[in-house]
């Protein structure tokens, strides 16, 4: 063959083959680093405990229709890669769709004990038990809670009733009666509490906190042992949450307002020397930091148990 037919075919193969290695080459550095990843590949380098790889793989994930397991295998991942900010944040918005609550949480009372902030590691252990945590032994061998066993704090949280009464029906009555409260430099307000539905409900019913005023409502679930809370008021926002019961009521639930903005809220009640005090929190980043706390005090207009009706 003649050596310019040579040079060609030369040429020609050469061509033929760049043709097909190039696309191939870039579709398959498209899928390596690009694509959103198969859930196969996550789940394998889950299973293999490859946290690195399932870091990688998560920044290419599309998050928008996972339920929940994805963040928290990425809330795991970065817990191990020592990421604590991302792991409290995959942790979150694990909890926030429903998956695995009280692991999630949990493990958010853990990743903040370990960096040293014991309320909010309280705080988040509350809400784990709240959510269903039965497992003695995680709170007994977690080395990050050592330093908070030693605290009343502690204890409270793990025994909250410390007297089978307060999470009966019978666990709100301290509030009922007509109360004066004073919040400070903002003036006065009046709420009464009073049973209703046979005692299976209590209601709450402020005036001079609102235009129109405020009202809420207790909820006791007689299978479950369980108080449910929600209340409104005349500026048009609501609070539903879950009520904690026991040396001191918690109220934990979202505030929603007018615009749609929501925040998480905490309101701590508890009685002593015939006065109740109340103490408002509010978090504006799903729990991370909390707003300085709103000192409220409720002292009797009137007491006793009002009659159902």
């Amino acid at each position: 063959m003649e050596p310019e037919k040579k040079g060609l075919s030369r040429r020609w193969w050469i061509w033929a083959v760049g043709f097909v290695l190039v696309p191939a080459l870039v579709f398959g550095g498209y899928r390596l680093w690009f694509a959103p990843p198969t859930q196969a590949q996550i789940d394998q380098a889950v299973v293999a405990q490859d946290w690195p790889r399932v870091a990688r793989l998560m920044r290419r994930a599309d998050m928008a229709s996972d339920r929940g397991l994805n963040y928290f295998s990425l809330g795991v991942a970065h817990q191990n890669l020592g990421n604590t900010e991302e792991a409290i944040e995959a942790y979150m918005s694990a909890d926030d769709l429903g998956f695995r609550r009280a692991d999630a949480r949990f493990a958010i009372s853990v990743l903040y004990a370990r960096s040293g902030d014991g309320e909010l590691a309280l705080r988040w252990l509350r809400d784990a038990l709240d959510a269903g945590l039965t497992d003695p032994g995680a709170l007994d061998s977690e080395p990050a809670f050592d330093s908070l066993r030693k605290t009343p704090e502690w204890a409270m949280t793990l025994d909250p009733t410390g007297d089978e009464e307060l999470s009966s029906g019978t666990g709100l009555d301290f509030l009922l009666g007509t109360w004066n409260m004073s919040r400070g430099g903002f003036g006065t307000s009046s709420v009464t509490f009073a049973k209703m539905i046979e005692g299976r409900a209590i209601l709450e019913s402020w005036t001079g906190t609102a235009p129109g005023g405020a009202s809420g409502l207790y909820l006791f679930d007689e299978d479950e042992s369980l108080w449910t809370y929600t209340w409104v008021d005349g500026y048009g926002r609501t609070l539903s949450g879950d009520v904690r019961v026991g040396k001191q009521v918690t109220v934990t639930g979202r505030l929603v307002f007018m615009d749609g903005t929501e925040v998480l809220r905490r309101v701590e009640i508890k009685s002593s020397g015939g006065v109740v005090d109340y103490v408002v929190t509010d978090s504006r980043d799903g729990g991370r930091t909390w707003d300085t706390p709103d000192q409220r005090r409720l002292t009797p207009a009137t007491s006793g148990v009002r009659p159902s009706f």
